[in-house]
């Protein structure tokens, strides 16, 4: 876990009013503390909390220590952005005209061209939508509107401060796909997506493409032959180019992805590229001009739109960090009207929690869990899951972004699981030395309750911290439905 000095001085646990415990309940807490001594975790480096979906308190051990939540964090700023936005906000980016000036105004959508959700899309043909047709959209919509020299192309990303990256982030991975910064206008994903290969006639391996195409930026390419495919693949420094190392044996089939540092220039200069191509001209890529505002613009093409639920699924079910630091930012700016930013929706999910569950007992560093000064304890993830009830918009909003044994992280971390008719609802964690899974168990009767299986301080193998949690779900799952069988027999 976190030292305890990277809380806040002035968090204060606030007692809370628990119902008294079902019959049985006692039963679950000793199967818990069963599971738990059977695993082998060293002491004190975990925590669990069950509780009812109406508050009862059903176990805990270690259950108010804050620990490191790693992706578990997307389930506070995925609820706080619920709330702050409404469960059927849309994200909405659009393309205005000024005079000689083209502005593409970001809103912070982190499902912008994402190059996972494009082949389900289909243009006006019916054909796959891919990041340069996204590009080819605008280009149309500019050439329609009859522009043939553009001054300037304003790439208006303000609904975002500029801090794209956290600064606890490891340096190290910056440069892959899932540690590209949450920007006023995401495109791609903030990824470009390369396949190398070797070269025919048996010199250098060369970059066979580039999904979207950047054919300005220089390519400085290090690959060399070799037994296997080994490639790394990030920006220069400057932004300036694609540095390419390692070897190459085969064509990648598997394209290798590079993060890009500041997505909302470089999707401009994409745009502008695509307009030389077809004979309009750009003076400048640029961003506003200091409070520079373009509500005297005139909207051309069709605004792209997200729904709030695709962008919850993103973030919960498939865990992708971008849709998480994205959501937390676009509630503080909601909330604010300033640009969105990881402290101002650090103090957004601390207001929010503190009302669901009667503490704000929680370090907001950001949105995703990638960083290890967020905090949080096993009992407010349970009460906070429990605050969002099937059946009310925002409850079955957030549970119907959850992944489940069939669908998302939990099917791939665990397979199987034997929840004796009740279905399981959750989300799962990981960073080095970090393995946590929260959720909400619904028997077939409705009754639900939320746990929390938070275990830190691990070393390289997760198998302990898996079986801790698997156990605790089977146990969870047993005792709602013998408690199902005991109400059906009275």
């Amino acid at each position: 876990m976190p030292p305890m000095k990277l809380l806040r001085a002035t968090l204060v646990l606030a007692c809370l009013t628990i119902a008294a415990a079902p019959a049985g309940a006692g039963a679950l807490q000793k199967t818990v503390e069963g599971i738990a001594a059977s695993v082998g975790l060293t002491p004190d480096a975990w925590g669990v909390a069950v509780v009812e979906c109406d508050g009862t308190l059903l176990a805990a051990i270690h259950g108010d220590t804050p620990r490191i939540p790693a992706s578990n964090m997307k389930l506070l700023s995925s609820g706080t952005a619920i709330v702050a936005l409404g469960h059927d906000f849309e994200f909405r980016t659009q393309l205005l005209k000024r005079g000689r000036d083209v502005i593409l105004v970001g809103d912070g959508d982190p499902a912008l061209g994402d190059p996972e959700l494009l082949p389900k899309m289909t243009d006006a043909l019916g054909q796959p939508l891919t990041g340069d047709s996204i590009l080819d959209i605008w280009a149309d919509a500019i050439q329609d509107a009859g522009l043939t020299h553009i001054e300037r192309l304003v790439v208006d990303d303000r609904i975002f401060d500029r801090e794209f990256v956290h600064d606890s982030w490891p340096a190290d991975q910056l440069h892959l796909h899932y540690c590209v910064g949450s920007t006023g206008l995401n495109f791609h994903r903030n990824i470009l997506l390369l396949y190398p290969a070797p070269d025919p006639r048996g010199g250098r391996p060369v970059l066979a493409d580039v999904q979207p195409a950047v054919p300005f930026l220089p390519l400085d390419n290090r690959l060399r032959s070799g037994s296997k495919n080994l490639v790394t693949a990030m920006e220069a420094p400057d932004g300036r180019s694609i540095v390419l190392k390692g070897t190459i044996k085969e064509k990648q089939v598997v394209p290798i992805s590079m993060a890009i540092a500041d997505m909302p220039l470089l999707t401009g200069r994409m745009l502008a590229d695509r307009l030389h191509r077809r004979g309009i001209e750009v003076d400048v890529v640029t961003r506003p001009d200091g409070n520079e505002r373009f509500g005297d613009g005139t909207a051309i093409g069709p605004a792209i739109v997200t729904p709030m639920a695709v962008v919850l699924e993103r973030c919960n079910m498939e865990s992708r960090n971008i849709y998480a630091d994205c959501l937390l930012k676009r509630a503080a700016h909601e909330a604010t009207g300033r640009p969105g930013s990881w402290r101002e929706g650090g103090a957004l999910v601390r207001r929010e929690v503190r009302n669901r569950t009667g503490t704000d007992m929680v370090e907001v560093a950001d949105g995703s869990g990638m960083s290890r000064l967020n905090a949080v304890s096993p009992m407010v993830l349970a009460r906070w899951l429990a605050s969002f009830q099937r059946g009310t918009p925002e409850g079955d909003a957030m549970l119907a972004s959850l992944s489940t044994p069939e669908h998302g992280t939990i099917d791939r971390r665990f397979g199987t699981l034997k929840l004796s008719g009740c279905t399981l609802q959750g989300k799962t964690g990981f960073i080095r030395g970090v393995s946590t899974l929260s959720g909400v168990i619904t028997a077939p009767d409705g009754r639900c309750a939320a746990f929390s299986v938070l275990v830190n301080a691990l070393g390289e193998r997760t198998t302990k911290a898996k079986a801790l949690q698997k156990g605790v779900v089977e146990a969870i799952a047993t005792w709602l439905a013998k408690a199902q069988q005991r109400r059906a027999a009275a």
